[in-house]
């Protein structure tokens, strides 16, 4: 996450014992890029999907 940067909540979830939120970049651009990300390997296929995960560059992560 960019310091001295504002990110617009869209969306917060708990799934099982996990706590998600889901941001936006109002820049539309520079994502998370730690665990969980939108490309992230671990994502089981089903919470993907639910969570409508992207893998586009759009600024929305979780």
């Amino acid at each position: 996450l960019e310091s001295d940067h504002a990110y617009s909540i869209l969306d917060a979830r708990q799934v099982n014992s996990q706590r998600l939120v889901r941001l936006r970049n109002p820049w539309g651009e520079k994502e998370w890029k730690g665990a969980v990300h939108d490309n992230w390997t671990k994502w089981p296929k089903a919470l993907r999907n639910k969570l409508t995960a992207s893998s586009a560059n759009d600024g929305v992560f979780w």
